[in-house]
């Protein structure tokens, strides 16, 4: 069940974000032209599956290629070194 609905609301994330996006630049709240990029980073709310089993609705930072619809979910935290990270991971089966 969990996998469904993950997979249900990265669908609909990438749809919003490409259905927002227009073939011109944009132009920013002080009059300056926003050049198109391949790639758009967006918050969005999520589930997930927290460590006692429970179902709990995160916020999360995303990336996606607007050229092939792949998405990435930021995340960062500690290495078993003990070495902190930060990275993009594609989301799989979105």
């Amino acid at each position: 069940m969990y996998i469904g609905v993950c997979q249900a609301l990265i669908a609909s994330l990438i749809f919003i974000a490409s259905s927002s996006l227009s073939a011109h630049d944009a132009v920013g709240e002080d009059g300056v032209k926003i050049a198109n990029s391949r790639y758009k980073i967006f918050t969005a709310e999520h589930e997930a599956v927290s460590s006692s089993g429970k179902s709990v609705k995160i916020q999360s930072i995303f990336k996606i290629d607007l050229e092939t619809g792949t998405v990435w979910r930021y995340r960062q935290g500690v290495d078993q070194k003990g070495k902190p990270f930060e990275e993009f991971f594609e989301v799989p089966n979105q």
